[in-house]
């Protein structure tokens, strides 16, 4: 059982997938695609186990379990569906992890103060989404262009872990991200759940001619592509592409993205593209100014 990849849905079949911290069904009937989900401290997870069909299997079990017809126990779940009709046909779900589609805000552990001219290399942890998606079984075999999670129809986005949002940047300039619950750490030897995270190497450089103190850097994870680690599953399973924040002045930040792997031992694979470029002018103006948000 893959964690990750492709599965095909039968006419009026349930698949069901799960992690340690999500559970997503989808079904099928013809163009129509039902998707639910839930967490694992929901009143379903008590409801299918005592049903008896799914027992011993859910445990620490992660990717598709098993296929169940229409009137199994799975459909005696009181389960929220959502129903989607995709532009394109497709008879093959798959769930993949992908980047947040809004920033990333990834605090300090203490303020760190940074000399002129100094710069230093940190590590962030960046929580990873699942993009639920419907694929045509003819193309499930081949890599979509930019990456595995690029392929087909994106039918919704669920995220792994339950984020908090924070405002980054000046009253005017800034906008609302996403907060990251782990800190920077100066290595990559961050305690995280591989399945849950990606890291993503920022290196930082004080321009100005004084100290700042840094206390937070928004990741533009839209902006980022994602890699994931080749063979069998390691300490960290994904990775981003380098990530520059350059302080031009006392509360002037310029985010960049790096288009290339991380120099890591690890040989990686394209995972994701970008969403955006990222020569997006709006985005790069709007989070320049770093006014009354140090640590904050």
């Amino acid at each position: 059982m893959k964690t990750w990849g492709l599965r095909r849905v039968g006419e009026n079949e349930t698949v069901y997938w799960q992690n340690s911290y999500l559970r997503i069904w989808v079904r099928r009937s013809g163009k129509v695609w039902r998707v639910a989900h839930a967490g694992h401290d929901d009143e379903s997870e008590a409801q299918l186990v005592q049903h008896g069909r799914l027992h011993g299997l859910l445990g620490k079990a992660i990717g598709f379990i098993l296929p169940q017809r229409t009137g199994s126990a799975l459909d005696e779940v009181d389960l929220n569906w959502q129903e989607f009709i995709p532009e394109e046909y497709g008879d093959t779900v798959g769930v993949f992890p992908v980047l947040p589609e809004t920033s990333v805000v990834v605090r300090t552990e203490v303020p760190i103060t940074l000399g002129a001219g100094r710069s230093l290399q940190m590590y962030g942890a960046i929580p990873l989404w699942l993009s639920v998606r419907v694929v045509n079984s003819t193309a499930s075999g081949k890599r979509a262009r930019g990456g595995y999670a690029n392929l087909g129809v994106g039918l919704l986005n669920l995220p792994v872990i339950t984020l908090s949002q924070t405002w980054f940047g000046g009253p005017m300039t800034g906008r609302l991200c996403h907060r990251s619950d782990k800190t920077l750490s100066y290595t990559p030897d961050i305690a995280i759940d591989p399945l849950a995270y990606a890291l993503c190497p920022v290196k930082v450089r004080n321009n100005t001619r004084s100290s700042v103190t840094i206390g937070s850097i928004a990741v533009p994870t839209e902006q980022i592509k994602l890699y994931r680690t080749i063979g069998e599953e390691h300490e960290v399973n994904f990775w981003t592409c380098p990530v520059s924040a350059v302080y031009t002045g006392p509360e002037e930040l310029q985010l960049g993205v790096l288009d290339r792997e991380p120099k890591i031992e690890d040989q990686l694979e394209a995972w994701m593209p970008p969403r955006v470029s990222p020569t997006d002018h709006l985005f790069q103006r709007g989070m320049i100014l770093l006014r009354e948000i140090t640590n904050g």
